[in-house]
């Protein structure tokens, strides 16, 4: 089995060999430069061909480069790099000398004996014919001495260079022959035959010869500028290039245009001539169809010229584009890369007409051709960079991966003696190799295992390595199969011993062994079974596909089952979509028609997963193909029974034919529109059931539509035969006969609930704002009536207890006054958003489904929210809209708990009978005369942390950061005070939460308890009287002390309710009347007073409230309400009602 670390090696040498093949593919590039460098430079051929066969010779490592020329039936030798090699002649040899010829040695062929004395002195030798156009044919010969190896990459090399002599042997030429016509042109002293001849032919000739050769000079050292221009600054020479190309051809533009790999182009060089706008920046991306006309063209290597674009015929996709950037003429000229084109040269003229000739056009065409290829150079170059710095990486990954390779390493030397080891974390060796380090593998090893040693040892010596030996072993955790590899030891690159690697393969050994089980049931089954690669490529298929299909696996390993399998009959919908989803790794499955190879037809349900590598990765797909021929055969005569279900179907099918008059309509229809089912449908228009707004929106909307796309689908108003409006969702199919399918649905009543809903949702919205206003305004005067609480209390002891100046008790009466004005501004603060709030009998199970869906298809759906709901009637005693709160604001937070995917929402409404948890409720208040019904909602989020619970319904405690106000349980318990309502809280952490709300199942009844219904009338003062005084502003807690003092009274203030608490549980019979605030932290005034009444004896209880209509909910637990800031005559009075009776406790 190839191992990891062969695979890393295996990558490394590919990606090293792609390394030296584009550095090899640069120096030739650089070699054929320089040899153009040398044709070029020198002003005579002769000392070109001497620099560029010295040259060829140093790029090929020989020793001589001979330049042969045919002259009859010889071959002349014209240049030699060495002077010293003479000019021999050299014989034909049947035209092998005219062929490519790479000769390792010379005397050892044929050819020998004919060639000439120097020659049969060197060893090897190289050839290739020049591709001459005209003119004699030539050779380039490259001769050495010594024994040379030439490779492919030598020969291609001189093909090239070969190739580059040619063309400037043809380029030199052109330049003679031109040089001699133009010499004839003006009359010099070689053609002193023609000196009186005068030919104003021959003057413009003459002219336009000049001006090409112009054209040629400049073009030349354009494209030498561009080869010589390094990488860096590639793109500033081809702008320079495009600047002088422009000045030279009189454009208006001259541009690049790039083809990218996404088929778009891009424009990557311009140059414009003075006051013409620049269109870089707009041309990116450009769409590739915009070349269409001209892509033929330019993939044969054909520029595009047009002289007059208005004279383009109208079917061209081009002239309209042309004509809207004003261009009147045009020259393209395309850039190829080894036959394909991958961008475009253009020259545009919008002030003037322009035509080209042929040879200015080919002299572009050389442009083109240099820029296309200098920037395939920059590409390579660019490429070759990478790959030097990915093989830098590689190298970094493989001797990282090398260090923590999961193998146990064994070092041995020569003798077989064991030196080292390294112990991997992936392997459990059979023995300790710490100690047999020393010791001889026979010393060591089980005999068996030692000899299989030897051999490895051995097949090392020979080879270099050796793999694939396994072996199996007992061990502590049971028997473990290992594979063992190794190589030679070395040292200055001697052998000196060997390096054993030895790797756990339990586990593939295992894999292997169910691998042939599954196979082995695969082969039996009579399910056609296939397995592919990744790209669906059959590895392997099992006999019962061989058999049903006809073809072996020989045959088709390797191939596509759609290949071979699928035909015209085959859905080519269904194919497509099993091909995408595939692409996509993903499983499918589809029902497709198939043909065997002997030609019949069969019907396949197919079932296709991936398969998954160790780490999840696809790394194939496993295909089980069921055949339902006979299935689909069954499927066929089920028709009938289809055709029933259609008339029993709840929705309105029908058939309007082409006139409008029905061919048919099943009973639902019949009902939707009141027709009887006797009733002939024949003589019904389908027009008389459309209400007149929708007969418009049918002719001039659907219509169309259901012509160009055969279906429509939406809703229309349409007309009961008693003119009653219906709401229809209806959908529309053409068939292809020209007849309508109708399928009708009567949404009318979905309307009307879903309307209901919205105003549900709308009064839900507008009540959840209100208390909203209510909580915070209530808050406010809470806090205000304290504060004015504070102020008028201090003026009324500074009234009663200091004697003062009279302008001074002015000052303190108008401070009275205010305060009693800003105590009524503040009363009617408190009052702010709450308006009055009907109340009846309600089903309670109808409000939770109410409640579930004010919640939204999609947080119902997420977080699995449903009912359990008991079969009676639970009638409760609510304002609707109330109670809505209370139950959306629960089920909200209940959705909000935890995670989406564990998170299960559960609202139940508990049978009669229930019983309600025996501890005092977290929120509200219990009438225990009163009857419940009880609403339970439960999750399974993350539960709530102990360390919130009591602060659970603070104003303004959130756990849902930004997007929560903090005022969703607040509002909640307000509501179960104002309802005499109770809720329970249960959280267990990391389990989830379950809410218990008891709500009142008729209307509250005015309840007096025995344990508060204290005498009311009582004298004196409150001398010995013990009072508790709690308030958690503790100003006005010391206001309230000092009132109640200055009546004779001992009195213990406080701001805690908890100490209050306690005050009263540690000693009952000290105290003889609690006053307390109601709205407090922690404990609330209420359940404050109930603990008091439940003391022995009783401890009776006046409420001072900010907030006296709450106060009024449950006055039953108190003597008496008072309101901030609080009447001190009243006050004094409640406390002496309230004490009266009570034993004289005395001062301490």
């Amino acid at each position: 089995m190839v191992t990891q670390t062969q695979i890393l090696l295996t990558e490394l040498a590919a990606r090293e060999r792609l390394l030296r093949d584009q550095r090899t593919s640069t120096e030739q590039a650089e070699t054929l430069l320089q040899v153009v460098d040398a044709l070029q430079a020198t002003e005579t051929m002769e000392n070109g061909f001497d620099s560029a066969l010295e040259i060829c010779r140093k790029a090929l490592k020989g020793d001589v480069a001979v330049l042969l020329q045919r002259s009859s039936e010889v071959l002349e030798t014209l240049h030699a790099s060495d002077p010293a090699f003479g000019l021999p002649t050299w014989p034909l040899a049947g035209q092998e000398m005219l062929r490519p010829l790479c000769i390792t040695s010379i005397s050892h062929t044929r050819l020998s004996d004919s060639l000439p004395d120097v020659v049969r002195g060197y060893h090897s030798l190289l050839s290739t014919p020049l591709p001459c156009v005209d003119g004699p044919q030539m050779v380039l010969v490259l001769l050495s001495h010594g024994k040379a190896r030439f490779t492919r990459s030598h020969q291609v090399l001189i093909d090239r260079i070969g190739g580059v002599m040619a063309r400037m042997i043809r380029s030199r030429h052109l330049i003679q022959r031109n040089a001699i016509l133009s010499a004839i042109v003006e009359g010099t002293p070689a053609t002193s035959a023609m000196a009186g001849a005068e030919d104003r032919s021959l003057t413009a000739l003459s002219h336009a010869f000049d001006r090409l050769s112009a054209w040629q000079n400049l073009i030349i050292q354009l494209n030498n500028d561009l080869l010589g221009a390094p990488s860096a600054t590639l793109d500033a020479a081809i702008d320079r290039t495009l600047a002088e190309i422009g000045q030279l051809v009189a454009s208006d533009r001259t541009y690049v245009f790039h083809l990218t790999p996404m088929q778009m182009l891009d424009n990557t060089h311009e140059w414009v001539a003075p006051g013409i706008e620049p269109m870089k920046a707009v041309l990116q991306n450009v769409p590739v169809e915009v070349m269409e006309d001209w892509r033929a063209d330019f993939e044969a290597g054909r520029p595009v010229s047009i002289p007059d674009v208005n004279a383009l015929p109208d079917e061209s996709t081009v002239r309209d584009t042309l004509q809207m950037q004003g261009i009147l003429s045009l020259l393209a000229v395309p850039i190829l890369h080894d036959g394909v084109l991958i961008g475009f040269v253009g020259h545009d003229f919008v002030r003037e007409h322009r035509r080209f000739l042929p040879t200015e056009v080919r002299l572009l065409q050389s442009v083109a051709n240099t820029i296309g290829a200098v920037v395939v150079r920059r590409s390579a170059e660019a490429v070759a960079l990478s790959a030097q710095v990915s093989l830098a990486q590689e190298r970094d990954r493989l001797q990282a991966t090398l260090s923590a390779l999961p193998d146990l390493v064994l070092e041995l030397d020569q003798d077989g003696r064991f030196t080292g080891y390294n112990v991997g974390g992936g392997i459990e060796p059979a023995f300790f190799p710490r100690d047999f380090l020393g010791r001889q593998v026979e010393e060591v090893l089980p005999p068996d295992l030692a000899l299989k040693a030897r051999e490895v040892m051995h097949d090392v010596d020979l080879h270099g390595h050796h793999t694939g030996i396994e072996y199996s072993l007992p061990t502590a955790s049971g028997e473990k199969w290992y594979a063992v590899s190794a190589g030679a030891r070395r040292n200055s690159g001697r052998s000196n011993g060997y390096v054993f690697l030895i790797r756990d393969v339990t586990d593939r050994h295992q894999n292997e062994r169910q691998i042939r089980r599954l196979s082995r049931i695969a082969e039996l089954t009579s399910n056609l079974v296939i397995i592919t690669d990744l790209e669906g490529r059959i590895d392997w298929v099992n006999p019962a596909f061989e058999a049903r299909t006809g073809w072996p696996l020989d045959e088709v390993r390797g191939r596509k089952p759609g290949h071979f399998l699928q035909f015209e009959g085959t859905d080519p919908v269904t194919a497509a979509h099993v091909s995408q989803t595939l692409r996509q790794g993903r499983p499918v499955r589809a029902e497709i028609l198939n043909r065997s190879r002997s030609g019949i037809e069969y019907w396949v349900s197919k079932d296709i997963q991936p398969l998954l590598d160790r780490q999840g990765r696809p790394e194939g797909f496993l295909a089980i193909q069921t055949d339902i021929t006979e299935l689909k055969k069954t499927h066929q005569q089920e028709l009938q029974p289809r055709i029933t279900a259609i008339e029993a179907s709840m929705d309105g099918i029908a058939i309007w034919g082409k006139g409008g008059h029905f061919v048919y309509m099943n009973p639902a229809y019949r009902q939707i529109f009141g027709i009887g089912p006797a009733e002939d449908i024949r003589t019904i228009d389908y027009r008389d059931q459309i209400a007149p707004e929708s007969i418009a929106r049918l002719d001039g909307e659907i219509r169309p539509l259901l012509k160009d796309h055969g279906r429509w689908q939406g809703q229309m108003t349409a007309l009961h035969r008693s003119d009653t409006p219906i709401e229809l969702d209806i959908a529309l199919t053409l068939t292809d006969t020209g007849d309508w399918v109708c399928i009708a649905r009567d949404i009318t009543e979905r309307h009307r609930q879903e309307a209901e809903r919205a105003r549900l949702r709308d009064q839900l919205q507008l009540a959840q704002r209100r208390e909203t206003v209510s909580f915070l305004a209530s808050g406010v005067a809470h806090d205000l009536n304290n504060l004015v609480a504070v102020v008028s209390g201090t003026v009324t002891l500074m009234q009663a207890h200091t004697p003062l100046a009279d302008e001074v008790a002015a000052g303190l009466r108008r401070i009275a006054r205010a305060m009693e004005a800003a105590h009524d501004l503040v009363r009617g603060l408190g009052q702010l958003g709450r308006p009055d709030k009907p109340k009846g009998a309600l089903d309670l199970r109808k409000l939770v489904i109410e409640a579930i869906d004010l919640l939204g298809s999609e947080r119902v759906r997420r977080y699995g929210v449903h009912a359990d709901l008991p079969a009676s009637h639970q009638t409760v005693w609510a304002n609707q809209t109330e109670l809505l709160q209370v139950i959306v604001n629960l089920a909200l937070n209940a959705c909000e708990a935890g995670n989406d995917a564990r998170n299960q929402v559960t609202l139940t409404v508990a049978p009669d009978g229930t019983v309600l948890p025996d501890r005092a409720p977290d929120s509200g208040e219990l009438n225990l005369t009163q009857q419940y019904r009880v609403l339970k909602i439960q999750d399974k989020g993350e539960g709530v942390d102990p360390a919130l619970r009591p602060r659970l319904f603070e104003r303004y405690l959130t756990t849902k950061g930004k997007s929560g106000t903090g005022l969703g349980l607040p509002i909640v318990a307000s509501i179960l005070r104002e309802n005499e309502a109770a809720l329970w809280f249960d959280s267990i952490l990391g389990e989830g939460t379950t809410v218990t709300v008891a709500w009142p199942s008729s209307s509250p009844r005015a309840v007096t308890s025995e344990t508060h219904a204290l005498p009311s009338s009582g004298g004196g003062d409150l001398s010995g009287r013990r009072i508790l005084v709690v308030d958690d502003n503790i100003d006005v807690a010391e206001v309230l002390a000092s009132l109640i003092e200055a009546d004779g009274a001992i009195v213990i203030s406080v701001a805690d309710p908890e100490e209050a608490l306690e005050l009263l549980h540690d000693n009952p019979g000290l105290w003889s009347a609690l006053v307390t605030d109601f709205d407090m932290p922690g404990l609330n005034g209420a359940q404050l007073a109930r603990a008091a009444g439940a003391c022995t004896p009783p401890v009776p209880s006046i409420l001072v409230t900010a907030l006296p209509e709450s106060g009024a909910l449950v006055s039953r637990w108190f003597h008496s309400v008072h309101p901030k800031p609080v009447n001190p005559v009243d006050l004094i009075q409640s406390l002496r009602s309230a004490t009266s009776g009570k034993p004289d406790l005395g001062r301490d």
